[in-house]
Protein backbone atom coordinates (compact mmCIF):
# COMPACT_ATOMS: atom_id res chain seq x y z
CA UNK A 1 0.00 0.00 0.00
CA UNK A 2 2.88 2.79 1.15
CA UNK A 3 4.97 1.16 -2.02
CA UNK A 4 2.27 2.26 -4.80
CA UNK A 5 1.93 5.98 -3.04
CA UNK A 6 5.90 6.33 -2.60
CA UNK A 7 7.39 4.28 -5.00
CA UNK A 8 5.84 3.24 -8.37
CA UNK A 9 8.94 2.40 -9.88
CA UNK A 10 9.07 -0.27 -7.76
CA UNK A 11 5.94 -0.71 -7.19
CA UNK A 12 4.52 -3.13 -9.80
CA UNK A 13 7.69 -5.63 -9.20
CA UNK A 14 6.83 -5.69 -6.00
CA UNK A 15 3.02 -6.48 -6.83
CA UNK A 16 3.39 -8.97 -9.01
CA UNK A 17 5.64 -10.68 -6.93
CA UNK A 18 3.49 -10.63 -4.42
CA UNK A 19 1.16 -12.18 -6.77
CA UNK A 20 3.55 -15.03 -7.42
CA UNK A 21 4.10 -15.87 -3.86
CA UNK A 22 -0.04 -15.84 -3.13
CA UNK A 23 0.11 -18.36 -5.97
CA UNK A 24 2.35 -20.66 -3.83
CA UNK A 25 0.45 -20.75 -0.95
CA UNK A 26 -1.43 -24.11 -0.03
CA UNK A 27 -4.32 -22.06 1.99
CA UNK A 28 -6.55 -21.26 -0.67
CA UNK A 29 -9.01 -19.08 1.86
CA UNK A 30 -5.47 -17.06 2.84
CA UNK A 31 -4.80 -17.05 -0.87
CA UNK A 32 -7.67 -15.64 -1.88
CA UNK A 33 -7.89 -12.67 1.05
CA UNK A 34 -4.01 -11.82 0.13
CA UNK A 35 -4.74 -11.99 -3.56
CA UNK A 36 -8.13 -9.27 -3.21
CA UNK A 37 -5.80 -6.80 -1.42
CA UNK A 38 -3.14 -7.21 -3.86
CA UNK A 39 -5.77 -6.65 -6.66
CA UNK A 40 -6.45 -3.42 -5.25
CA UNK A 41 -3.20 -2.19 -4.68
CA UNK A 42 -2.90 -2.98 -8.33
CA UNK A 43 -6.04 -1.46 -9.69
CA UNK A 44 -4.69 1.89 -7.19
CA UNK A 45 -1.04 1.14 -9.17
CA UNK A 46 -2.46 1.24 -12.78
CA UNK A 47 -5.61 3.96 -12.01
CA UNK A 48 -3.09 6.55 -13.63
CA UNK A 49 -1.47 4.29 -15.81
CA UNK A 50 -4.07 1.77 -17.77
CA UNK A 51 -7.41 2.51 -16.84
CA UNK A 52 -9.11 -0.26 -18.04
CA UNK A 53 -7.11 -2.51 -16.19
CA UNK A 54 -7.60 -0.47 -13.12
CA UNK A 55 -11.43 -0.91 -13.56
CA UNK A 56 -10.71 -5.17 -14.09
CA UNK A 57 -7.98 -5.25 -10.78
CA UNK A 58 -10.71 -3.03 -8.94
CA UNK A 59 -13.65 -5.29 -9.72
CA UNK A 60 -12.35 -8.58 -8.85
CA UNK A 61 -11.07 -7.15 -5.46
CA UNK A 62 -14.75 -6.09 -5.38
CA UNK A 63 -16.47 -9.15 -5.95
CA UNK A 64 -14.29 -10.70 -2.71
CA UNK A 65 -15.19 -7.99 -0.69
CA UNK A 66 -18.61 -8.38 -1.09
CA UNK A 67 -18.85 -11.39 0.65
CA UNK A 68 -15.98 -10.74 2.89
CA UNK A 69 -16.74 -7.54 3.87
CA UNK A 70 -13.87 -5.46 5.22
CA UNK A 71 -14.86 -1.64 5.73
CA UNK A 72 -11.31 -0.08 5.16
CA UNK A 73 -11.14 -1.92 1.90
CA UNK A 74 -14.03 -1.46 0.51
CA UNK A 75 -14.05 2.66 1.82
CA UNK A 76 -10.75 2.03 -0.77
CA UNK A 77 -12.69 0.60 -3.40
CA UNK A 78 -15.86 3.03 -3.75
CA UNK A 79 -12.91 5.87 -3.52
CA UNK A 80 -11.44 4.09 -6.04
CA UNK A 81 -14.01 3.98 -8.22
CA UNK A 82 -15.28 7.85 -8.24
CA UNK A 83 -11.74 8.66 -9.27
CA UNK A 84 -11.69 6.26 -11.83
CA UNK A 85 -15.15 7.64 -13.17
CA UNK A 86 -13.73 11.09 -13.07
CA UNK A 87 -10.45 10.29 -14.69
CA UNK A 88 -12.86 8.18 -17.47
CA UNK A 89 -15.06 11.67 -18.16
CA UNK A 90 -11.95 13.77 -17.99
CA UNK A 91 -13.24 15.73 -15.22
CA UNK A 92 -16.11 17.09 -16.93
CA UNK A 93 -19.14 18.27 -14.72
CA UNK A 94 -21.38 15.03 -15.42
CA UNK A 95 -18.61 12.61 -14.21
CA UNK A 96 -17.87 14.62 -11.18
CA UNK A 97 -21.49 14.98 -9.96
CA UNK A 98 -21.79 10.77 -11.13
CA UNK A 99 -18.21 10.24 -8.98
CA UNK A 100 -19.57 12.17 -5.71
CA UNK A 101 -22.41 9.23 -4.81
CA UNK A 102 -19.25 7.18 -4.51
CA UNK A 103 -17.53 9.25 -2.45
CA UNK A 104 -20.33 9.03 0.20
CA UNK A 105 -20.77 5.19 -0.21
CA UNK A 106 -17.08 5.29 0.49
CA UNK A 107 -17.21 7.35 4.22
CA UNK A 108 -19.96 5.15 4.80
CA UNK A 109 -17.61 2.10 4.76
CA UNK A 110 -14.74 4.22 6.47
CA UNK A 111 -15.96 5.89 9.11
CA UNK A 112 -17.20 2.02 10.51
CA UNK A 113 -13.92 1.35 10.63
CA UNK A 114 -11.63 2.34 13.55
CA UNK A 115 -8.79 4.39 11.56
CA UNK A 116 -9.16 8.36 11.05
CA UNK A 117 -6.90 8.63 8.29
CA UNK A 118 -8.74 6.67 6.09
CA UNK A 119 -12.30 9.08 6.39
CA UNK A 120 -9.25 11.78 5.85
CA UNK A 121 -8.28 10.82 2.80
CA UNK A 122 -11.99 10.45 1.54
CA UNK A 123 -12.50 14.03 3.01
CA UNK A 124 -10.54 15.10 0.85
CA UNK A 125 -10.98 13.76 -2.31
CA UNK A 126 -14.56 14.65 -2.33
CA UNK A 127 -13.69 18.49 -1.30
CA UNK A 128 -11.52 18.96 -4.12
CA UNK A 129 -14.14 17.29 -6.57
CA UNK A 130 -16.41 19.35 -5.24
CA UNK A 131 -14.03 22.44 -5.69
CA UNK A 132 -13.78 20.80 -9.79
CA UNK A 133 -17.65 21.32 -9.92
CA UNK A 134 -17.45 24.50 -8.27
CA UNK A 135 -19.22 24.45 -5.22
CA UNK A 136 -17.02 25.58 -2.92
CA UNK A 137 -19.31 26.05 -0.06
CA UNK A 138 -19.79 22.58 0.04
CA UNK A 139 -16.04 21.87 -0.64
CA UNK A 140 -15.34 23.67 2.92
CA UNK A 141 -17.76 21.40 4.91
CA UNK A 142 -15.83 18.70 3.60
CA UNK A 143 -12.81 20.07 4.14
CA UNK A 144 -13.30 20.63 7.93
CA UNK A 145 -14.15 17.32 8.47
CA UNK A 146 -11.20 16.51 6.44
CA UNK A 147 -8.37 18.19 8.87
CA UNK A 148 -10.57 16.56 11.90
CA UNK A 149 -9.78 13.43 11.00
CA UNK A 150 -6.51 14.02 10.10
CA UNK A 151 -5.84 15.24 13.25
CA UNK A 152 -7.02 12.38 14.95
CA UNK A 153 -4.99 10.18 12.54
CA UNK A 154 -2.13 12.48 13.49
CA UNK A 155 -0.34 11.12 10.36
CA UNK A 156 2.13 14.02 8.84
CA UNK A 157 0.92 13.91 5.27
CA UNK A 158 -3.08 13.75 6.04
CA UNK A 159 -2.76 16.80 8.34
CA UNK A 160 -0.18 18.72 5.25
CA UNK A 161 -2.59 17.76 2.59
CA UNK A 162 -6.06 18.84 5.03
CA UNK A 163 -4.26 22.25 5.87
CA UNK A 164 -3.33 22.91 2.10
CA UNK A 165 -6.50 22.44 1.53
CA UNK A 166 -8.48 24.66 3.88
CA UNK A 167 -5.86 27.44 2.57
CA UNK A 168 -6.59 27.02 -0.84
CA UNK A 169 -10.37 27.22 0.00
CA UNK A 170 -9.89 30.33 2.44
CA UNK A 171 -8.04 31.94 -0.73
CA UNK A 172 -10.26 31.26 -3.58
CA UNK A 173 -12.70 33.13 -1.15
CA UNK A 174 -10.58 35.94 -1.10
CA UNK A 175 -9.40 35.38 2.80
CA UNK A 176 -5.75 35.59 2.75
CA UNK A 177 -5.04 36.37 6.02
CA UNK A 178 -7.03 33.00 7.51
CA UNK A 179 -5.63 31.02 4.08
CA UNK A 180 -1.95 32.11 4.89
CA UNK A 181 -1.91 29.99 8.37
CA UNK A 182 -2.92 26.76 6.88
CA UNK A 183 -0.61 27.15 4.83
CA UNK A 184 2.04 27.02 6.76
CA UNK A 185 0.63 24.69 8.85
CA UNK A 186 0.90 22.42 5.64
CA UNK A 187 4.12 23.09 4.88
CA UNK A 188 5.58 22.75 8.32
CA UNK A 189 3.77 19.02 8.30
CA UNK A 190 4.92 18.56 4.58
CA UNK A 191 9.03 19.49 5.15
CA UNK A 192 10.83 17.00 4.31
CA UNK A 193 8.25 14.65 2.53
CA UNK A 194 8.14 13.67 -1.18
Amino acid sequence: ETMVNYSPDSTLALLNLASHKIDLLKDKKLASAYRADNNLRMADYWVFEDIKKAKEYLSRSHDYYKSNVNNKRLAEIFCLKAQIIKLEGKVRIEAIEEALPYFDTALTYALLQDNPKTPAFIYYEKAITLQQAERWQESLENAFLDIQYAELSGDSLSMAMSYFLMGRIYNYFGFSDYSEPYIAKAISYGDGMF
